[in-house]
């Protein structure tokens, strides 16, 4: 439950600082969304090593880290067009 609960809240908090960087430029915002965006990763896996013994959830936790893959390609790329945006206007 509780790496359930880490994902949620580091989603929300690369959704917050990729916002931060794209309203600001500060490099600080997109640090902290690739931190979040890779302890997400990491709790995925440790969620999957969990549930490895049960082939129903884990097939949902593959599933997760698919949807995951995407938003976070969606984010990577937005973020890439920000910093472009941002650092192109200076």
């Amino acid at each position: 439950i509780l790496d359930i609960s880490q994902f949620l809240q580091n989603t929300r908090a690369m959704e917050a600082n990729a916002r931060g960087y794209m309203l600001t430029g500060e490099r600080h915002f997109l640090l902290e969304y690739k931190e979040a965006r890779e302890q997400n990763i990491r709790a995925l896996n440790e969620i999957a090593a969990l549930l490895q013994d049960n082939s129903i959830q884990e097939s949902r936790v593959e599933a997760l880290k698919g949807h995951f893959a995407e938003k976070a390609q969606v984010m990577d790329e937005y973020l890439a067009l920000g910093h472009d945006r941002v650092f192109s206007d200076a």
